[in-house]
């Protein structure tokens, strides 16, 4: 075992980084995080579930080792991560069930409250994976061989495209599935439609009424069009067509319980061909070898959803709920700049 001294540089890389904008999905404002003096954040939100998201954000910034330390033990976890030591802790907290008991007190939450803690859920996952991808593609630098001694990239194409394939159509199957976990299969919004009467539907996280069957075909329909974007712009190239596909389905994403399947298609096949181009653009400009397209497929394909939303559903109600202000673009553009 060598020893390494720990200088400031490398504590100054451990911090996280305040002052930069990001972008996401399925926020409905805009939201801003404040650091004071002391470094304590503060979150400011036009809407309660956008407060809990910045909040959840900005926890996980800076303290995500602790997080993961509770729910390890929480959980009766610790010992995979530490070892022999662990294991009598382990016992102890499996004894307690407090697993089970989580889940069943989620479950038994107002639909108001779980969106909150959702919410927060999902503040610490993009705080996490948000500039995760990107972050490494810059630490790491491009793959030996990326670019020519006169900066011009090279194309270094997948050593097996057959396991590049299978691994897309996993990831097809497991996004559907997010798309239905997404949703509450059966809620009475007798109260918020029906004038009081009861009204049995499936709604999005945000109790907006939908179908199951409606978000399943404009999810196949916005893969179709990234497919056929994506072998179109890339002239047949698997390692992009696949890949493609998934772009379309987030490009499509921000309306999916709302666009028409044709509308669906269309948008999908849009978000394909903006996100090839600026792939490319960011390669050549700042040589960032995005390997495998993730920030591609994840992140500019997202970006331009989000504004495309604000297009397509000008002035679409955003929530059920009175007081929340309508989908239009200049909302969607500032989420998407700002987050």
């Amino acid at each position: 075992m060598t020893e390494k001294s720990v200088s400031n540089s490398d504590i100054k890389s451990a911090l996280p980084d305040t002052k930069s904008s990001l972008t996401v999905s399925g926020l409905r404002g805009r939201v801003t995080i404040l650091r004071d003096v002391h470094g304590i954040p503060h979150v400011r939100a036009d809407h309660v579930q956008d407060a809990f998201f910045g909040q959840g954000f900005a926890t996980a910034q800076d303290r995500l080792w602790h997080m993961d330390f509770d729910r390890r033990q929480a959980y009766g976890k610790w010992s995979k991560f530490a070892g022999s030591s662990g294991i009598e802790s382990d016992r102890m907290m499996r004894r307690f069930q407090i697993r089970t008991s989580v889940f069943s007190d989620y479950k038994n939450l107002k639909p108001e409250t779980r969106e909150m803690f959702d919410a927060y859920a999902s503040g610490v996952i993009h705080a996490v994976a948000g500039g995760f991808a990107l972050g490494i593609l810059v630490v790491l630098g491009p793959r030996i061989g990326k670019f020519a001694s006169d900066g011009t990239p090279r194309n270094i194409g997948p050593r097996n495209p057959w396991l590049v394939v299978i691994g897309l159509f996993l990831i097809y199957t497991g996004f559907w599935g997010f798309y239905a976990a997404c949703n509450v299969p059966i809620y009475d919004a007798g109260g918020d439609y029906g004038g009081g009467t009861t009204y049995f539907t499936a709604t999005t996280i945000y109790l907006t009424p939908t179908t199951l069957s409606g978000i399943t075909a404009n999810f196949l329909m916005s893969l179709a069009g990234g497919l056929l974007m994506g072998y179109w712009v890339s002239k047949g190239d698997p390692f992009w067509t696949y890949p493609s596909g998934l772009a379309g389905i987030i490009t499509a994403s921000a309306g999916n319980d709302l666009y028409h399947p044709l509308q669906a298609m269309i948008i999908g096949a849009i978000g394909v061909f903006i996100m090839y181009k600026m792939h490319y653009w960011v390669e050549r400009r700042f040589k960032i070898d995005d390997a495998v397209g993730a920030v591609a497929v994840h992140g500019y394909a997202g970006v331009v959803g989000l504004l495309i939303c604000g297009f397509m559903l000008w002035g679409y109600p955003s929530s059920a709920y009175e007081g929340y202000a309508a989908i239009n673009p200049v909302g969607m553009a500032i989420g998407a700049v700002i987050m």
